[in-house]
């Protein structure tokens, strides 16, 4: 995997991990061909490549005016796609490092399949990605965050949102890592999560010494007039394997779960076609007036490292 990302037979092998759409491909090549012909295409894929995976601390991108559309037109999600590949390498090593098969790197990078079909969702069928969520990528090649099964994992502080009897228990040693759903083959399947966590488990008693005290999770998955709007459904369902918490309060800088459903970050659902339960349940949110925000779930794990799930 070594070589300049923006190379195009070494961008070309790194898409492969993903495996992506087909239809990329010929993108990527006019992506490559671009930063070849254009130094300023090339400077800016460098830029943000070093922002978000070389720098310390890290810088999020979000807000950064990338490479202008004229420069590349409806390639500008692939531009995208190549950026976010610049970080192979590094997750390569961590994997090393904590022993994790080859396999395991496909694995990793499946995580931008969903991505890429959302993206396309929103963008007249054109394949690519956004570049507002390539900063979580950074946490892999950190040796923060893992992926096992359908489920992520990441390593951080003890989530403030947890019951306060629970964290005043805990020692300065004893983890709360956070679970996360990337998409994509298993989903919120039951049998699927399930194992995701048996592996997490195993995993952190191997790596790390100890098993985790519990996992936590805040997620639009989450929100709470789920079951309601969208009862027949297995986001609806999922929640019945933990312990709910209370909702996080409303940020409106990041409404819950636009970005999964509308590949934006702020917009207003009423203003878009309903094509499925989801996209009607938040027309319902907003049409009542009622602001989305992440729903919060946990589960325990004993000290054999059995995770104790509600179902």
């Amino acid at each position: 995997m070594d070589g300049d990302f923006m190379d195009e037979e070494v961008l070309l092998r790194r898409y492969a991990l993903v495996g992506g759409p087909d239809d990329m491909i010929p993108r990527l090549r006019r992506v490559a061909q671009a930063v070849r012909d254009d130094r300023v295409v090339a400077e800016e894929a460098r830029r943000e490549a070093f922002a978000l995976f070389e720098k310390n601390p890290p810088e999020n991108i979000e807000k950064w005016t990338t490479v202008p559309s004229t420069a590349l037109g409806d390639d500008i999600g692939a531009f995208n796609m190549m950026v976010a590949l610049a970080c192979v390498p590094q997750v390569a090593e961590t994997h090393r490092r904590f022993d994790l098969p080859p396999e395991h790197l496909a694995l990793t990078f499946s995580w931008f399949r969903p991505m890429i079909g959302l993206y396309r969702r929103r963008h007249g069928g054109v394949p690519g990605i956004t570049h507002t969520r390539t900063f979580w990528f950074r946490k892999h090649a950190d040796g923060l965050l893992f992926r096992f099964g359908c489920m992520e994992f990441l390593k951080g502080p003890v989530p403030n949102y947890l019951p306060a009897d629970f964290r005043a228990q805990l020692s300065p040693e004893d983890e709360v890592p956070t679970f996360h759903f990337p998409g994509g083959p298993g989903g919120l399947d039951e049998d699927a999560i399930k194992r995701s966590f048996a592996e997490a488990v195993a995993f952190w008693k191997r790596a790390f010494g100890h098993y985790p005290k519990a996992f936590a999770c805040d997620s639009w998955l989450f929100n709470e007039h789920w079951p309601e709007l969208i009862p027949d459904t297995r986001i609806a369902r999922s929640i019945d394997l933990y312990d709910r918490l209370p909702s996080l309060a409303y940020n409106p800088d990041e409404p819950s779960g636009l970005f999964f459903v509308y590949c934006r970050e702020r917009c207003d659902p009423r203003d878009y076609p309903v094509t499925n339960s989801l996209e009607r349940a938040y027309v319902t949110l907003y049409t009542r007036g009622i602001q989305p925000c992440d729903g919060c779930a946990w589960v325990k794990v004993d000290d054999d490292g059995t995770v104790r799930f509600r179902s």
